[in-house]
């Protein structure tokens, strides 16, 4: 981090391949605000049948199957983390109600998705690492619509604030969204996500967002 806040370019490089510090960065934040959440909507709509985009180690489903009882499917983009994930399951209380699917989110085409009804996408601080290359994004949120056209969207993401400057944040998490900000990643607006997900197909349903923790909760559904 102190390479970053003196602008050292290898220290931007680096951090930009430090993919498993950001998972971590991730989970400490979900545990904290994103989870508790997403658990609360999913109870307020009623929906106990779950994919994730992005679902890593399970930290979160198995958070949601503890909490709210779910069924859940956890697509994984990285064939390893995929693997171990699979394999962390045998043998315990989450076997045979969790389950790991390798893919990309971004392309839904080629995602085989379980037999039986999915009511809920889920995706925490994930969409907005793919931003810059917009147009990917919404083809791909419009896939997911097509393939899932009664189901949930729910995102908890990052909410960049009117005015909000880099690291003013007196929370404990602002050292995660410093590195965001430092690293070159999208830093989007409510109304951004609004926008992107409007021109995908989808009507905003409920949302909620926290200026402190610079991040937002977006509740959506198909609008046809």
């Amino acid at each position: 981090m102190e390479g970053l806040l003196r602008s050292d370019q290898a220290a931007r490089s680096a951090a930009r391949r430090d993919e498993e510090a950001i998972r971590e960065a991730s989970t400490a934040l979900g545990f904290d605000f994103a989870y508790p959440l997403v658990s609360g909507l999913l109870r307020a709509y009623r929906l106990t049948s779950v994919l994730e985009f992005g679902c890593g180690r399970l930290a979160h489903l198995k958070y949601l199957r503890d909490r709210n009882g779910i069924k859940g499917w956890g697509l994984e983009i990285d064939s390893r983390i995929a693997a171990a994930s699979t394999r962390d399951l045998q043998g315990t209380a989450y076997e045979g109600v969790l389950q790991v699917i390798e893919g990309d989110a971004l392309s839904p085409g080629s995602v085989i998705l379980p037999a039986g009804r999915i009511e809920a996408v889920v995706a925490v601080d994930l969409l907005h690492f793919y931003l810059r290359d917009r147009e990917r994004v919404l083809a791909a949120l419009a896939g997911w619509r097509e393939k899932l056209p009664e189901a949930f969207f729910i995102i908890v993401e990052i909410c960049r604030g009117p005015g909000r400057r880099a690291g003013r944040s007196p929370l404990p998490k602002a050292e995660y969204n410093l590195c965001h900000r430092l690293t070159g990643q999208a830093l989007p607006a409510e109304r951004d996500w609004l926008e992107l997900f409007e021109a995908a197909g989808y009507r905003s349903v409920r949302k909620f967002v926290f200026p402190s923790l610079e991040h937002g909760a977006f509740v959506f559904r198909s609008a046809s």
